[in-house]
């Protein structure tokens, strides 16, 4: 099964972007119309979008998949490439390569768009998560897509040769291009100063079982044992903190726990809040596969490991060890180094 960080899933739509429009700006100085025109339209970056779209909602909602499964979604990216690559090399505006593209590129681009539209919103909806940044970000780009292909679609009938069909075209597709990139940009900047949902909870969780130290109500010593070894046997067998979106009401309705009374095992019995619990397991367990396996790249770990940005794993990591990442990775390769100190 594959499973890239999800902010490599970003680094990719953003190449793409700008790859598209590095394509545009250069070809439209190269090319003079009419073969600029067919350059333009015809490209099938746009097919791209779609696939990348669900390769990063399904990344985010922890949902394996195979590899070769995977590639078969830029089937038609690969197709018609291939025939556009034709269509430049022997251009002419009354041959079968350019008739081909005239009557089904759009309407390829339209079906892409609003297929993988639909599809991530529909797994958002059935697999809820903790609505994170990468969430946010995230069920915002198939509006956009569903949207762009509605909106084609009322252009679609009207001949390519039409100037108002070709700069209406080429304008929703380079504002959606431009609202992704806007997005994204934003969600960088917030992961970058800190400013991030997991923030605000943690403040939130500790007031909340700071308060819950003192709750009259409190769990027999017996009912707290029980529950926390459920708890362990959750992290340390089934790995649970590997989900970036895991928070305490998650936990508790998979333990078949009400929260408050977990809430109290974490505040009574184990003697920390929930996300010093989870950053823990998850800094124990970036130490487990360093030692195994030293030349990992430690940011593709992280999120691996269930940190949702880079910003809060060099905090924490430096936090439990002592060290930054980069310095334990180095320490370990000479001598036995403890991970949580």
């Amino acid at each position: 099964m594959l499973r890239l960080p999800i902010e490599n899933i970003f680094n990719i739509g953003i190449y793409c972007l700008i790859l598209h429009a590095i394509h545009v700006v250069v070809f439209r100085y190269i090319y003079t119309p009419p073969i600029y025109l067919y350059l333009d339209w015809a490209a099938p970056y746009a097919l791209l979008y779609g696939p990348i779209l669900f390769f990063a909602t399904m990344t985010m909602l922890k949902k394996g998949y195979q590899g070769k499964k995977m590639a078969l979604h830029f089937i038609p990216f690969c197709f018609y490439s291939g025939v556009y690559l034709i269509g430049m090399i022997n251009y002419n505006s009354e041959g079968f390569v350019y008739q081909f593209l005239k009557l089904t590129i759009v309407k390829a681009i339209i079906l892409s768009l609003f297929i993988y539209g639909i599809t991530s919103l529909h797994l958002f909806n059935r697999y809820p998560i903790k609505p994170t940044v990468h969430f946010k970000l995230l069920t915002k780009i198939p509006v956009i897509l569903c949207l762009v292909a509605f909106l084609l679609i009322s252009t679609s009938i009207v001949k390519h040769e039409s100037n108002f069909t070709y700069h209406i075209t080429r304008f929703m597709l380079y504002t959606m291009m431009m609202l992704v990139s806007i997005w994204i940009l934003d969600h960088r900047i917030n992961l970058l100063i800190g400013t991030g949902d997991n923030r605000l909870e943690d403040a939130s969780l500790k007031k909340q079982e700071t308060n819950r130290r003192y709750y009259k109500s409190a769990l027999p010593r017996a009912t707290l044992l029980a529950y926390e070894e459920k708890v362990a046997h959750a992290i340390n067998e089934e790995r649970l903190y590997l989900n970036p979106s895991l928070d305490i009401k998650m936990m508790a309705d998979y333990l078949h726990i009400s929260k408050h009374h977990l809430s109290q095992v974490f505040s009574m019995q184990i003697r920390k809040t929930f996300n010093e619990y989870i950053s823990e397991a998850r800094i124990k367990h970036v130490c487990d596969v360093l030692k195994s396996n030293n030349n990992i790249i430690i940011e593709h770990l992280a999120y691996e490991s269930g940190f949702n940005s880079k910003t809060s794993f060099y905090r924490h990591f430096k936090q439990h060890t002592g060290f930054t990442p980069s310095q334990y990775q180095e320490n370990i390769k000479t001598k036995p180094v403890a991970c949580i100190n």
